[in-house]
């Protein structure tokens, strides 16, 4: 008495695609969070420096158009981190559509920025309350002075680096997932036809 072959079982799906998938939209968000990170940085840095690049030798008068709601600062010029200022609030003056606009110190802490060779130290913020063009003063004492956004602001800008640093790091993790999955598939895809004796649809060995 004979009894029919047991069918060969078909083989289970190649391992390591989930991880593929994983790592490669890991990979994409990394790359374009390095990218817009690196825009957006590159961008804020550059408008701030452009517009502390516009200064004047104090008696100075800046008409600019200003965002309301933002803070800016009057700049002077020093030689060196943590050199003295000689521009006090009490000098400047802020007008604007809605009149005259507060002017205050910057506190105990001088903020700066630039190289060693040049810095600019914040002396005066001030807050526009509306969008709309503005006139700052500085009176006379022969200090070199600018207008841009205050650090706190410009620093908004600057946390991209943070997009660039997370970029990195998913990056990096895609990147080895995908080698892993891959691996994973090859050695899967290999070992398939020796576990189910042959090819698929061969006969099972006696």
């Amino acid at each position: 008495m004979s009894y029919p072959a047991a069918g060969v079982p078909a083989p289970p799906p190649p391992r390591g695609k989930g991880m593929l998938i994983t790592g490669a939209v890991l990979l994409g968000l990394g790359i374009v969070g390095i990218v817009l990170g690196i825009v957006m940085t590159v961008n804020a840095a550059t408008s701030l420096l452009s517009k502390i690049g516009a200064a004047q030798t104090a008696p100075a008068t800046f008409t600019s158009q200003l965002d309301g709601g933002s803070t800016y600062a009057v700049y002077e010029a020093t030689q060196g981190t943590g050199a003295a200022t000689t521009v006090q609030p009490t000098a400047i003056s802020v007008t604007g559509p809605s009149g005259a606009v507060t002017v205050s110190k910057t506190g105990a802490t001088v903020n700066s920025v630039g190289d060693n060779n040049q810095n600019y130290a914040e002396v005066a913020l001030f807050t526009p309350p509306t969008t709309g063009s503005y006139t700052i003063t500085v009176a006379g004492n022969g200090a070199v002075v600018a207008v841009a956004p205050a650090l706190s602001t410009a620093a908004k800008g600057f946390a991209w680096i943070v997009a660039v640093i997370f970029g990195g790091l998913f990056a990096v993790v895609g990147l080895i997932l995908l080698i892993i999955g891959a691996v994973r598939r090859s050695s899967s895809r290999r070992a398939q036809p020796s576990q189910f004796g042959g090819p698929p649809g061969a006969a099972p060995a006696r």
